[in-house]
Order: structure tokens, then sequence, then C-alpha cells
């Protein structure tokens, strides 16, 4: 199970809480692996260090996707997914194209296309505004 590979990587119970990977069980004695059959994808700050994680559901269940808790490395309303990878291309090409999510990015970049960044939603806070503001005042919607 997901708790004891994690233990024998020598990741700690009170790390995995940390990350939101884990949560108390509320149906018995134990803990339960918050992605539970999901996809998941590393969520990264610009600089490129991973600050929480965001998990897609593989068959019709919901919620379709849940991202880490809210805690004090981990903020959705100032996070632009992919911008650690993309942030030199806005930077050259002057503009960037904003996604709703994970899947968007990645599609993007193996299309060749680079200068892409997702809200992880479809509402673009005034912080991450001010994030893209950083590296470009030139910005395409592109949401679903």
């Amino acid at each position: 199970d997901f708790l004891k590979m994690a233990r024998a990587k020598g990741i700690s119970l009170e790390n995995l809480k940390k990350l939101s990977l884990l949560s108390p069980s509320q149906k018995r004695d134990g803990w339960y692996a918050w992605f539970r059959q999901r996809l998941i994808f590393p969520i990264f700050t610009p600089e490129g260090r991973i600050c929480g994680f965001g998990g897609r559901i593989l068959d019709n269940g919901l919620p379709k996707y849940l991202n880490s808790s809210s805690s004090l490395i981990f903020d959705k309303s100032r996070i632009l997914y992919g911008l650690n990878f993309s942030k030199e291309a806005i930077r050259q090409e002057e503009e960037v194209i904003l996604v709703e999510g994970y899947t968007d990015v990645m599609t993007l970049h193996q299309r060749g296309i680079k200068n892409v960044v997702a809200s992880l939603g479809t509402s673009l806070t005034s912080s991450q505004a001010r994030l893209i503001k950083r590296y470009t005042g030139h910005v395409f919607i592109a949401y679903d």
C-alpha cells in the first residue's frame, strides 16, 4: 500500500501529511491516500520546487480533480501550473497562453508551444494575474 511504500523510501508520516498525500481515515483507524486511483501531477513554484500535487481521477468518478490542501507552501490561487517550465518561453514570446489544467499545458508543450500556463480552474485570481505580469503583459485565455 501507499504508506508502506513511502515509508520504505524513507518518507515520514509527518511529511506525507504535510504534503496532503495522506488524510485520517473517516471509516477506520489509519490513513487514507488522498490521491488514491488518480494520476498525480506535481505542482511547482516558479523556481522549480514542488509545492503541492494535483490528481485526476481515471474513471468517471467525482471530483474529477483534487489538489493538495492549502498550506503555507501551497495556495492554488497563487500558483500557475507549468510556469517553472514556461517562464523563459513567455519572456521570449512576450505573451502567454492561459489554459485551465495540467493536461492542457502538457498537450501544448508536446506540440511545441512552450509559453503556456494553467490557472488550475476557470478563475484567474489577482495573485495569478500579478504573477503573469512579472513575465508579460499579453495574455491569451484559452479555457475549455
